[in-house]
């Protein structure tokens, strides 16, 4: 089944550990000798092509930047991933800056919709996750006493940064 379980759970833990000691293994095996294709130049390479609007490439930029914190790199191939940011940004991005898209850029540039679609969704579900761990987390302010200096200030002069 699709079945998930909490966090927090004895049958989270369990997986979790199945999972990474099973990762371990998998490197392991492969002398730790992977090497992954990363999408930037694909992603400049496809932008250049379509000519898209500004501001659309500049989303597309920032949702490679977020994928590289996801296990996408390592599934798809780096035209695929910078095909789907592509998608993403067209979806998100303003209708006057969509113009210069042509709506058939996937088909030219030979990618697939379907795999294009389960990485938009594998993004979308990351942002989904980011803003649900935001809105738990106390702002900074809440968590530093007014009495106590911010925890970014520099240290008195007397003091030696810490190592």
């Amino acid at each position: 089944g699709n079945r998930k379980a909490p966090p927090g759970t004895s049958e989270f833990d369990k997986w979790r550990a199945v999972i990474l000691g099973t990762e371990v293994v998998l490197l392991e095996a492969l002398c730790f000798d992977m090497v992954v294709d990363h999408p930037h130049v694909a992603l400049a390479q496809l932008l250049e092509r379509q000519q898209v609007d500004r501001r659309v490439a500049q989303m597309a930029w920032g949702f490679i930047a977020d994928c590289m914190r996801l296990p996408v790199c390592v599934v798809y191939g780096s035209r695929t991933i910078a095909g789907a940011a592509v998608e993403l940004a067209a979806r998100v991005a303003p209708q006057d800056a969509r113009t210069g898209l042509n709506p058939s850029w996937a088909d030219q540039a030979g990618l697939r919709h379907s795999e294009i679609d389960q990485i938009v969704q594998w993004m979308l579900g990351f942002y989904s996750r980011e803003a649900q761990a935001r809105r738990a987390q106390p702002t900074e302010a809440a968590q530093t006493p007014a009495s106590s200096p911010p925890a970014n200030s520099s240290p008195m002069p007397h003091q030696s940064p810490p190592k």
